[in-house]
């Protein structure tokens, strides 16, 4: 995509919404898991007029050598602005589109769901159902066992059932599980569950994008 507009001397622009001013963008790479409160501001309506406010503010930072004919050449008044986006940005792509025709000259939504939804998991019992059934009743059952000890007050089990989960994606090929082993029991248990979770999707990420078991 950065090709492409550089092909055609158009500006592109990455936005991400934040759930408070207090979050950077940066916090969104170290941080593992958000409070409540930090949440409860993300709604729809205020991810779309979050959009709406920084394009009809747009202007190049300070010292760019960039030369417009004006401070608000390259906001929505003056040039059009496109929004592209897959999966839930094809959906905010959409609704801007929509909601905001004056800023939003035209939408690109590719894979752009049609229907919200809270639980997920109908995303990986596709995946699970195509799976051949040895391999799904295991994975089934591995993941039954790692949520039993992680729900549970051993802190011992839960260690070694974490650890464990990391040396096994680590191995495979260019992993490296000395890194692992590395980690102290305190780092192990810090971790959290949707980390976890995540390990625990591997086999079915990987079979949905290739047909091929990890």
């Amino acid at each position: 995509m950065g090709n492409h507009s550089r092909s055609r001397t158009n500006f592109l622009t990455l936005c991400v919404p934040r759930p408070t001013l207090r979050l950077r963008p940066s916090d969104f790479l170290t941080k593992t898991e958000f409070t409540l409160n930090e949440w409860k501001y993300l709604t729809t309506d205020q991810a779309l007029e979050d959009f709406v406010v920084f394009a009809k503010g747009f202007t190049l930072p300070s010292g760019s050598q960039i030369k417009l004919q004006s401070a608000d050449a390259l906001q929505p008044h003056n040039t059009p602005w496109i929004v592209i986006g897959a999966s839930y940005p094809g959906v905010r792509a959409a609704l801007l589109r929509v909601r905001n025709p004056d800023v939003v000259f035209a939408s690109w939504a590719s894979s752009a769901p049609i229907q919200a939804q809270i639980n997920m998991a109908s995303y990986y019992e596709a995946a699970e159902r195509a799976l051949p059934r040895n391999c799904s009743s295991d994975w089934v059952a591995m993941t039954k066992y790692v949520d039993d000890i992680l729900m549970g007050n051993d802190t011992t089990e839960q260690i070694r059932v974490k650890r464990a989960l990391y040396v096994a994606r680590a191995s495979r090929p260019g992993g490296n599980t000395t890194l692992v082993q590395q980690l102290s029991d305190a780092d192990i248990l810090a971790m959290s569950s949707r980390d976890m979770a995540e390990v625990l999707m591997d086999p079915l990420i990987g079979f949905k994008v290739s047909g091929v078991l990890p």
